[in-house]
């Protein structure tokens, strides 16, 4: 452990997550429990460990820097990589270094136990500690926005609730975006249970790997684990299949943001080269989304990528911005050129816990 000042950094134990879901809801401002947290973070504490902290003198959390561990395949094979999600420091500990400490300490480890590279979105709070630690830009995951009950939208806007053909022409804004995806060569159904969804994630475990793109890899175990056993708002499967067999599988649920009802995509896995069964996840999982109250469907995906034009085809054209993807390149034998490229990557908003 090292000593600085009034706190000292050490990796994560055992019922620490009572006190980081606590520092959590203080730093955010959102929900946390001790169980969510678990199901984000401490499923993954094994060597090396994933979770690094600076306590405070009675050994409670004050700052927090974790990474989920994941599987990529370069041009030169596969490696570890961290994501890291939910870096905070509480405000009394801020300025003090011990953020810089944490992470320098996590990067030293993981570098260590081979982890390849660190993956995540740096913000402003970072300031000027985003270069000094290493981060450099290679991608990008743009907000895409679809109204999918522009009707209730407009009267909330406008106040013109109760307007004869608002509802109708609402209707028909959704006909529009989901002409061209209505011929299917197989069918798309959801998933009824827990078992017919793992069946679909057993066939496309894997799947999407390809030498043309980069992404995290996606098997059976991290699926079920990251889209069935979430224990809060979990996810709807809605899956494609040609007949015979799964080819692809949107993960969906509805939220409620700031009294508003926002319908997600968080996941869409098409690897089959026919790009229409894209295109018909994304209707059959926009139509779920407006069935079940969501005024509008919104996901993540990296401008240029094939998922980008799928969404925009279906409607996507609104956004909220962009998030900056950086990496930290701990084996020094990856270039940062081989993680940069426009359109390179194949990732969701699943990838790093935003949807």
């Amino acid at each position: 452990m090292i000593e600085q000042r009034s706190w000292t950094v050490r990796p994560y134990r055992s019922g620490d997550e009572v006190h980081l879901a606590a520092l959590f809801e203080r730093v955010f401002e959102r929900p946390m429990t001790p169980q969510l947290w678990r199901w984000k973070l401490g499923d993954h504490a094994k060597a090396p460990p994933n979770v690094w902290l600076a306590v405070d003198g009675q050994d409670r959390p004050l700052c927090q820097y974790a990474g989920i561990p994941r599987r990529v395949r370069l041009p030169d094979g596969e490696h570890t990589v961290m994501v890291a999600v939910d870096a905070m420091t509480a405000p009394e500990l801020r300025r003090q270094g011990a953020f810089t400490a944490v992470v320098t300490r996590a990067h030293a480890a993981w570098r260590d136990a081979g982890v390849a590279f660190v993956l995540g979105m740096p913000n402003e709070e970072y300031g000027s500690r985003t270069d000094a630690l290493g981060w450099q830009r290679v991608s990008s995951l743009r907000w895409m926005i679809r109204p999918i009950r522009p009707d209730v939208l407009l009267a909330r806007r406008t106040r013109l609730g109760g307007l004869p053909g608002l509802e109708a022409a609402g209707g028909l804004w959704n006909t529009f975006w989901n002409l061209g995806a209505r011929r299917s060569p197989g069918r798309v159904f959801e998933a009824m249970d827990r078992a017919e969804s793992e069946a679909a994630f057993d066939r496309l475990a894997g799947a999407r790997d390809s030498k043309e793109h980069l992404e995290l890899h996606r098997d059976k175990a991290w699926m079920v684990h990251r889209l069935l056993d979430v224990p809060v708002s979990p996810y709807r499967i809605v899956v494609a299949s040609d007949g015979q067999e799964p080819v692809g599988y949107a993960a969906y649920r509805v939220q409620e943001v700031n009294g508003r009802r926002i319908g997600a995509i968080a996941e869409l896995v098409t690897p089959h080269p026919d790009s229409r069964f894209g295109s018909w996840l994304i209707r059959e999982a926009a139509d779920r989304l407006r069935d079940a109250g969501a005024d509008i469907a919104v996901a993540l995906a990296v401008p240029g990528s094939r998922d980008h034009r799928l969404f925009r085809r279906r409607g996507f054209l609104f956004s909220w911005g962009t998030f900056v993807i950086h990496a930290v390149i701990l084996d020094p034998d990856i270039r940062i050129e081989t993680l940069r490229g426009s359109g390179r990557w194949m990732l969701a908003g699943g990838d790093f816990d935003l949807i």
